[in-house]
């Protein structure tokens, strides 16, 4: 009954978006699960937010940090980063679109050149307030300086993500969802080649509303699901508590993870986690600090994604949050892109950030990314 059910969702969905075949060699989706090269593809990245800001040229000693930092990935065995159609000034600020296209062409570039692949995320609101179509008409469009490609066609760009990555007032879910799989149209409409992946922060982006969500997993325009797992930021554990919850941040975990699976299920979509955290012990910020509980919670995401490997669910891929790399948490320099965290602006720099020098962690990301070769 559940393959027939699968069919008829997959059926309906081909009949009622029908679209350019895309080209060979990017990623793909089959029987909820992704395709890379025609073989199962899992895998576990890393959130680089920072990239197309420490990419773009003003930046003193940028460029060579994120070479520097994707060496290190790839060294791990982490093939894919996540990060934002957006980059910021040496004032935080967001960068005008220009230069932030600069940034992200040597982001891309530097990625190719290492067989690895970029998720990157649509920001809700633009800065300048321009509608969606026009900006993501102007991305797809715009022609790589380094690679002479355009966006649309890009091999080392796996998805383009949308969706809210807070939660936005419960009165407007519908509108929402709605705005979101709109958003996914109008990029389907401009790229054939690239998956569209919807959900932002998942149901809680979307005031826990499973009706609106499940119009992202219905919609033929979306290729695969979006979560979040922030235990801490969501209260699932006390601060003081980080290794003694655990196991509750576990169970709640499983819940969230299971309220997408049986949505995914419906529509034979597999679900990506954008983004998972764990912080220190106490809470602690730099390098150095004790990690037991942040690998064992990693661990935890690991044994999700090996069970979408087996099919015993639909977590494809997860992105840890996220690479700090050889920056160091010091306030008086948080001010230069080049020191930038995996906190973002605002946030508590360093408290979940992988430090190069994180030698455990390190260690099982690596592993990590060896069980889930193909």
């Amino acid at each position: 009954m559940r393959a027939l059910l699968r069919v008829a969702v997959l059926l309906a969905a081909f009949f009622a978006f029908p679209s350019v075949a895309p080209a060979s060699g990017f990623v793909r989706v089959a029987e909820q699960h992704f395709l890379k090269d025609g073989k199962p593809y899992s895998f576990l990245g890393a959130d680089l937010w920072y990239a197309p800001s420490l990419a773009c040229d003003s930046v003193e000693g940028g460029r060579e940090r994120l070479v520097r930092e994707l060496n290190r990935l790839d060294s791990l065995g982490v093939g894919l980063v996540s990060f934002p159609a957006q980059a910021l000034g040496d004032s935080l600020q967001p960068l005008p679109f220009v230069r932030t296209l600069g940034g992200i062409d040597f982001v891309l570039k530097e990625l190719a050149s290492r067989n690895m692949l970029a998720v990157i995320d649509l920001p809700w609101a633009w800065p300048e307030g321009e509608p969606f179509a026009a900006r993501a008409d102007s991305l797809l469009h715009h022609r790589n300086t380094l690679t002479g490609r355009r966006y649309a066609n890009e091999p080392a760009i796996m998805a383009w993500h949308v969706g809210p990555q807070t939660a936005l007032p419960p009165a407007g879910n519908a509108a929402t969802a709605a705005a979101t799989v709109e958003r996914a149209r109008v990029l389907k409409r401009l790229d054939a080649n690239h998956l569209v992946m919807a959900g932002g922060a998942g149901l809680k982006a979307y005031g826990d509303d499973a009706a609106a969500y499940a119009r992202l997993a219905n919609s033929p325009v979306v290729d695969c699901l979006s979560l979040q797992l922030c235990p801490a930021e969501w209260n699932w554990v006390a601060r003081s508590r980080v290794a003694e919850d655990l196991s509750f941040a576990y169970l709640r975990s499983n819940e969230y993870i299971e309220k997408h699976s049986r949505l995914a299920f419906k529509s034979a979509k597999p679900v990506v986690i954008t983004a998972f955290s764990y912080p220190r012990k106490g809470f602690f910020t730099t390098p150095g600090t004790r990690v037991d509980s942040r690998d064992a919670y990693y661990g935890y995401v690991l044994s999700q994604l090996l069970a979408g490997r087996r099919g015993d669910g639909p977590v494809s891929g997860a992105i840890f949050r996220g690479w700090g790399g050889e920056a160091l948490p010091d306030t008086a320099n948080m001010q230069r892109p080049a020191t930038l965290l995996a906190e973002k602006p605002g946030e508590e720099h360093g408290t979940f950030s992988v430090y190069a020098s994180d030698a455990s962690t390190l260690s099982f990301i690596a592993e990590a990314c060896r069980q889930l070769q193909p």
